[in-house]
């Protein structure tokens, strides 16, 4: 995995403790792309062989990170590659958002005249039908 062209590696430790600002400073930092993690694998003749995950940071996966993020899932994907396990190698689902219906004063007058007046006389209306079909 690496950065996009607008991204750099950052070589002033300083934005850690807020003793700096965090920017890009062409004479001292690393101009993206930049790798941010890398995966390796090395196999032999005899079937036998290795896997390797590094990723540039261990904030990646501390957390308040991981639960904030969707790192919880490149860090179980990269889990799961390492296990030889291709099938949980996955994106999890977004987590549900609450939805809010702001309505103005005439939709909110349109919505209670509908509830309250238009629904109950149809349903009265209805089974009077009923009623007098019935009753014919």
């Amino acid at each position: 995995m690496h950065t996009s062209d607008a991204g750099w590696g950052e070589t002033n430790l300083g934005i850690f403790n807020g003793s700096a600002e965090l920017r890009f400073d062409p004479s001292s930092d690393v101009k993206g792309p930049v790798s941010i993690a890398v995966a390796a694998e090395r196999t032999e003749g005899t079937g036998k062989g290795a896997r390797l995950v590094v990723f540039g940071s261990s904030e990646l996966a501390s957390n308040r990170v991981l639960l904030a993020a969707y790192n919880r899932d490149l860090v179980l994907s990269a889990l799961a590659w390492l296990e030889h396990r291709q099938e949980r190698i996955a994106i999890g689902p977004r987590p549900t958002e609450h939805l809010r219906l702001t309505l103005d004063d005439r939709q909110l007058s349109h919505v209670l005249a509908l509830c309250v007046g238009a629904l109950p006389l149809f349903v009265l209306l209805l089974g009077a039908g009923v009623f007098w079909v019935r009753r014919s």
